[in-house]
């Protein structure tokens, strides 16, 4: 079977895994995180607009209980941990595709785009 992801621009895009059965975690890409200018060990926080759209901005001095420390493992790929229960509040799952986009006051929102077993052709 000919593998869909090809002929997928994932520039702006990410997949969202489920390790150790445990945590919600997201790759970003690295353009996306020197355009915001973050860096490994930033706090971000996950806001929802009033449209349900989710916002990631850096946080700093306040606390706040939908954050996540931005991970660079390696030195090869930035990290990110989702709260679970936005993950599921949002009804998304592993394998779903996340796009990046700017709104206007160049805050980063992340949006589902699609579920990688419809790119394979086992989806409904």
């Amino acid at each position: 079977m000919l593998n869909i992801y090809l002929f997928l621009d994932m520039s702006n895009k990410t997949i969202i895994q489920f390790r150790n059965q445990k945590q919600f975690v997201i790759t970003l890409p690295k353009g996306l995180v020197l355009a915001k200018s973050w860096k490994k060990g930033d706090n971000l926080e996950f806001v929802l607009d009033k449209t349900g759209n989710i916002l990631i901005k850096k946080v700093i001095g306040k606390k706040v209980s939908n954050k996540s420390i931005l991970q660079f493992p390696n030195n090869k790929q930035f990290t990110l941990t989702i709260p679970k229960d936005l993950v599921l509040a949002k009804g998304w799952k592993k394998g779903y595709i996340l796009e990046f986009i700017f709104d206007d006051r160049s805050n980063l929102i992340m949006k589902k785009v699609i579920k990688t077993s419809k790119l394979r052709g086992k989806g409904k």
